[in-house]
């Protein structure tokens, strides 16, 4: 027994002595792989870090050689002008060009870029470059806001090789606050800066455009103070005949004409009589006017004709002076209204104001006399 316990003790001690010696031996070979595994992952590693240093490298160079080409471009805008010598405007409007991706520009259109971009319109456009070089081929080296503005809304309207005189009233109506005026706001406005009024205003500007949708493009002064007054009268949308009635009133020395005035002008000039005279024109105002005038109205107005006619004034003596002619008429409704004197009824219509003449001539001619009485001789109204 102790024979056989022995000889497995011996066998068990040489077992392991075996697997000891086993258990190196694998870690060696673990060892090994795991560092040949790092060695190809360093090695892939570096091919990818020489690949990106390659491509790197090749990128820089495009750049920098596109760089030189953008440079040479720039330069080539301000005469060979090195970039870094160049100001921020300068700048600007090469960074603009190049966003635009245009040809290359005349030193006609770098200048005027660079006025644009001294107005701060850094995103200028092709066509407002186009309208900035017009406008300083009309020797505005150094033009403001306001003429940028008129000259955009003037290439809008077609007028692309505008001249000074439409930039002139073009820039006018700009600073009246209408940035985007009509055709015939411009032609208003040029044809008040032609007849002297340089400074005119919106009211102005709204009589002359209202003349100039009538066709008359080369309206007269005459014809702009008929219109303001008819527009002052609240007839903005004035007809022809009512200008041309208006203009009549006006030449007469009408230039305040009232409603009244003007209805009776439209009557005269719409049966072709223009160049009517103050009598006239009283006595067509009297004919518009007879149907809602009272009895005494209808009296006054045909004395007053009477007294306002020289020929049949001088005739009857009666008073020429204004305030003589106010005296005697005063009498006259006063006789008239107390009795002392009567008037036959006048007529609902009025074809002519002189057929009421004998009507009311002779109640004129007795206050006449009575008032002559009264103030020359002093005596009492009962005596006289």
């Amino acid at each position: 027994m102790k024979k056989i316990l022995l000889a497995l003790s011996f066998l068990g001690l040489h077992s392991g002595q075996a697997i000891s010696k086993e258990v190196p031996k694998q870690k060696v070979a673990i060892q090994r792989a795991i560092a040949q595994k790092a060695a190809v992952q360093r090695a892939a590693a570096q091919k990818v870090a020489e690949q990106k240093a390659a491509e790197q490298k090749a990128i820089t160079d495009k750049d920098i050689a596109e760089q030189k080409e953008k440079d040479r471009k720039i330069s080539s805008l301000f005469n060979g002008l090195s970039v870094n010598a160049l100001n921020k405007d300068q700048k600007d409007v090469a960074a603009r060009w190049m966003a635009l991706n245009e040809p290359p520009l005349t030193p006609q259109q770098v200048a005027a870029a660079i006025n644009l971009i001294t107005l701060r319109q850094n995103d200028f456009t092709m066509a407002q470059l186009a309208v900035a070089l017009t406008i300083r081929t009309l020797g505005h080296g150094n033009f403001v806001a306001s003429q940028l503005s008129a000259g955009t809304r003037l290439a809008s309207l077609g007028h692309n090789n505008f001249t000074q005189p439409q930039l002139t009233a073009a820039e006018k109506v700009t600073t009246l606050c209408y940035p985007n005026f009509t055709v015939s706001q411009l032609t208003a406005s040029a044809r008040l800066i032609a007849l002297g009024v340089n400074n005119f205003t919106q009211p102005q500007l709204t009589v002359a455009e209202g003349l100039t949708r009538l066709g008359q493009i080369n309206f007269t002064v005459p014809q702009l103070t008929a219109s303001a007054r008819l527009i002052a009268l609240g007839v903005n949308n004035f007809t022809q005949l009512q200008l041309t009635a208006a203009e009549e009133l006006t030449r007469l020395g009408q230039v305040n004409f009232m409603a009244p005035q003007l209805t009776a002008a439209e009557a005269l000039v719409s049966t072709g009589q223009l160049n009517f005279t103050d009598v006239e024109l009283r006595a067509a105002e009297i004919k518009c006017a007879w149907p809602n005038m009272t009895q005494e109205q209808r009296m006054l107005a045909v004395v007053d004709s009477i007294l306002k006619d020289e020929l049949h004034r001088s005739s009857h003596g009666f008073p020429a002076a204004a305030n003589e002619q106010t005296i005697l008429k005063d009498f006259l409704c006063e006789l008239v209204r107390g009795g002392h004197i009567r008037v036959n009824p006048f007529h609902n219509v009025c074809t002519n104001i002189r057929v009421f003449n004998v009507q009311v001539l002779g109640a004129t001619q007795k206050a006449f006399a009575l008032l002559k009485y009264e103030r020359d001789l002093h005596m009492t109204r009962r005596d006289a």
